[in-house]
């Protein structure tokens, strides 16, 4: 029975990695083409033809510089050398906080979370505007959105907990020790091959096939109390719509920050990952969840009894799950410091102004790209809860009609008809307007990294330069930078770049930058004038 067993495992096993194989291989011949068609012709000739118009202008005057610029505009991306700026605002503070600029070139000193890139390669930010360089293809938003919600990604061993809100519903937490991940740390290259082969932990590459929202097969499970060794703090994650702890890029941002010492702690999105146990489902301001589990699981008493001494801990919010993040920290103020062992904090390409998320959302591109995935992932989530959001005799939804939300066409229809009755707002305006975040981010008081991307195809481009300058004036907490290019949480890099696992751009920025604010804060060294006395 055993050996039967045994050799079951083993043909399991084997079916797994030639699928992961076949995977790998698949993405990296369709990034190929992709890289080849989309930069490396596209720029030649785009350079060619610029080399080519200026020979013209020297020997007969024609075509003027002016009108080369004009006609080549549409790929002013591929006109570029491979350097090019991340916009920061509140330069001074993010240098002294952050350690900015850190991030920028796309190498294996990204492992090292105070290390420095090479002079050549990016300078210090001075003045109170300015721009750090970054190295990194730049691909239209659409293909660094779509291409990098499908490149391979190591297993991440989370051990799963179950966390209660503060209404008494359900929220699945995962969490990731950089000593269950030790498969992660064998260099880049080796990671890669692992995938490559199949072998090790590195199998669960294809474990996002399994049943969505349902947990994952390796999770671990129990006290993890005594798990943590020498980290740096721990960073909890607030995912964006219908993500989990499996989707591509939380497990890419995980495996970073695990690299940086961090203990991860990735907290779903109620209703997902495990099932809703009270009525009432989540929406884009709707703070009481993580309020509820920063002051009672992030609490300093908390941690300490989690690890055995003082730890602090940073929050990451990514797209919805940054909005939220934004408006908790704004309606709470130094509440945040004083009731829990939170010290900074990142928002991620969130919708800051949720009317302008409606504008890119309503072209015909965007619809026929993202509208089904996002349908498909609204309508289960609906049917995955349905034993809480149906009345048990009338069938009817629980405040909104539930029929007619599984008939939604895409997110807007279902912020009209499920959110905007079930959390009682008077239309989808008043919705839109009540829970963006960036009308009240200048509120903030803790040091705050906001992280925008000008191409972002789902979020809508972030407010305008000048916008961000106003609230950074107002708001000495608050750090901004914008990359020109990167699409909706994606910023792929070269082919080899993903292949080797470099850091994203962001994914490098941001925990860095946080890394950089905790060692610093260990210190005393973090601020000109300190947090708060009793941090600890």
């Amino acid at each position: 029975s055993n050996s039967f067993c045994t050799l079951l495992a083993f043909e399991a096993m084997g079916v797994r990695s030639v699928l992961a194989s076949c995977k790998l291989a698949l993405f990296l011949v369709v990034f190929l083409v992709v890289h080849f068609v989309a930069h490396v012709i596209d720029r030649t000739l785009i350079l060619g033809l610029r080399k080519l118009s200026g020979l013209s202008t020297q020997c007969i005057g024609w075509p003027p510089p002016w009108l080369f610029d004009s006609a080549v505009r549409p790929h002013r991306r591929s006109t570029k050398e491979s350097v090019v700026d991340i916009h920061v605002q509140n330069a001074a503070n993010a240098h002294s906080w952050f350690g900015w600029p850190i991030v920028v070139p796309r190498s294996s000193a990204d492992e090292n979370p105070l290390g420095h890139p090479d002079e050549a390669q990016s300078h210090l930010v001075h003045g109170k505007n300015a721009a750090v360089g970054l190295n990194a293809p730049v691909y239209t938003n659409h293909l660094s959105t779509i291409m990098a919600n499908f490149k391979p990604v190591p297993h991440i061993v989370y051990r799963r907990e179950i966390a209660k809100s503060y209404d008494g519903c359900d929220l699945a937490v995962d969490w990731a020790y950089p000593e269950d991940n030790t498969h992660l740390f064998s260099g880049p290259i080796v990671a890669a091959m692992e995938m490559l082969a199949g072998v090790g932990r590195a199998l669960g590459v294809i474990d996002e096939t399994f049943t969505r929202f349902g947990i994952p097969p390796q999770h671990g499970q129990g006290d993890t109390r005594s798990a943590a060794h020498n980290h740096v703090g721990v960073l909890s994650i607030l995912p964006g719509l219908l993500s989990e702890s499996w989707t591509t890029y939380i497990r890419s941002f995980v495996r970073v920050a695990l690299s940086h010492g961090f203990v991860v702690a990735m907290v779903h999105t109620r209703g997902i990952a495990t099932p809703l146990t009270r009525p009432k489902i989540f929406h884009g301001g709707f703070t009481e969840d993580v309020r509820h589990w920063t002051y009672t699981y992030l609490s300093r008493e908390a941690l300490a009894k989690r690890f055995g001494r003082p730890t602090n801990a940073v929050l990451v919010g990514f797209s919805l799950g940054a909005n939220v993040l934004g408006n908790f920290l704004a309606e709470d103020g130094d509440e945040v410091r004083r009731r829990s062992a939170v010290v900074t904090a990142s928002a991620v390409s969130a919708p800051w102004r949720f009317h302008d998320v409606a504008v890119p959302m309503a072209r015909w591109i965007q619809k026929m790209t993202y509208d089904a995935d996002f349908k498909g992932g609204l309508v289960y989530y609906l049917k995955y809860n349905a034993a809480v959001l149906r009345d048990p005799k009338t069938g009817a939804g629980v405040g909104f009609d539930y029929e007619r939300g599984l008939r939604i066409k895409d997110v807007p229809e279902f912020d009209e008809h499920v959110m905007v009755p079930h959390h009682g707002y008077r239309d989808r305006d008043h919705y839109y307007t009540e829970v963006s975040c960036f009308q009240r981010l200048h509120k903030v008081t803790l040091p705050l990294v906001c992280v925008g991307v000008a191409d972002d195809p789902i979020c809508g481009p972030p407010p305008k330069s000048d916008h961000w300058a106003e609230l950074c004036a107002r708001t000495p907490s608050l750090a901004y930078a914008e990359l020109p290019s990167g699409g909706h949480l994606g910023c792929l890099g070269h082919p080899m770049a993903e292949l080797t696992l470099q850091p994203t751009p962001i994914e490098a920025l941001v925990c860095r930058s946080m890394a950089h604010f905790l060692v610093n804060l260990s210190h005393g060294t973090t601020m000109d004038k300190p947090l708060h006395s009793d941090r600890q």
